[in-house]
């Protein structure tokens, strides 16, 4: 994921569904005190948490999470392009308190090749997240990779493979067609599509989106798939850009319509956070993932 920057937004309409996860998320579901929180039908909805500082307005917003997350995606470590780890300061008893299933998440630099780094200290964090009570579900590789060097990358997901855990890796839209994606497809149990900051100096735009998560998802046919969507402003070249809470709507409520072959859920970047003015706060949030939503598919 891409760094952050501002945004006022309205309230959409409600809407009431009752969560069904997708084939897979047994262990997820297991251990998901919140299963049946209101959520998009068909789509699991998460949020990643990528403060490095864990203030207590980041405590507090992991603890009362809008209850349409069903899970939290929290940036464990940080290796940058020197192979260097930077370790956010993660309050495991917060962590534990939110009482969701986590993924951790292993950011490595784009501008360096995986090769070489070892998920041994990422592994041991989450052993002392689990005997502190954080309920760990999976591992995520967040790694912005060059499209020449996806074989490389592949390889080493495949021989890095954690046991005991749900392993996923992000993945750009721009992958698709390149001879590499099948094998970092297969070396993983899903595949996390990045939809947003793909091309400066646009954010997000949602046809352009659609038609590149469509051709993602035919280039990996069979694959497990879930779409990364921004709640976020940032500062591209000079310029404001944000996430439009009816522009990320209108993807969410046409994946509701007419589903791409793989996708099971959305992580949204980022976790609301009292305070962080570059993100929508919780409400907007919630409100984008309840609805409205096509009637076909409401709840009866």
């Amino acid at each position: 994921m891409r760094p952050l920057v501002v945004l006022a937004i309205v309230a959409m309409g409600l809407g009431c569904a009752a969560e069904r996860l997708a084939p897979g998320d047994a262990a997820a579901s297991a251990a998901d005190p919140g299963r049946g929180r209101r959520s998009s039908p068909g789509l699991r909805h998460e949020a990643y948490v990528w403060q490095r500082a864990w203030t207590g307005a980041v405590r507090e917003a992991v603890r009362d999470a809008p209850a349409e997350l069903a899970g939290l995606r929290v940036q464990l470590l940080e290796v940058d392009r020197r192979g260097q780890l930077g370790r956010p300061g993660v309050d495991a008893a917060a962590l534990a308190a939110a009482r969701r299933p986590v993924t951790a998440v292993v950011r490595i630099d784009g501008a360096r090749l995986p090769a070489g780094v070892s998920l041994a200290p990422a592994l041991d964090a989450i052993a002392a997240w689990r005997r502190a009570g954080v309920p760990v579900v999976g591992l995520e590789i967040d790694h912005d990779c060059a499209t020449a060097a996806l074989p490389a990358y592949a390889a080493w997901l495949a021989a890095a493979r954690p046991p005991g855990l749900r392993f996923s890796a992000t993945a750009l839209p721009t992958w698709a067609g390149a001879p590499g994606l099948g094998p970092v497809a297969a070396a993983v149990d899903e595949l996390v599509v990045q939809l947003h900051a793909v091309r400066a100096p646009a954010l997000f735009e949602p046809a352009a989106a659609r038609r590149g998560l469509e051709r993602f998802a035919a280039a990996v046919p069979g694959a497990r798939l879930r779409v990364a969507l921004p709640t976020y402003a940032a500062r591209v070249d000079g310029a404001d850009v944000a996430a439009d809470p009816d522009e990320v709507a209108d993807l969410l409520r046409s994946l509701e319509r007419a589903p791409v072959p793989g996708v099971t859920g959305v992580v949204w970047f980022r976790l609301p956070v009292a305070g962080d003015h570059a993100a929508w706060p919780s409400p907007v949030l919630a409100a984008v993932i309840r609805g409205p939503r096509p009637a076909a598919l409401e709840a009866p």
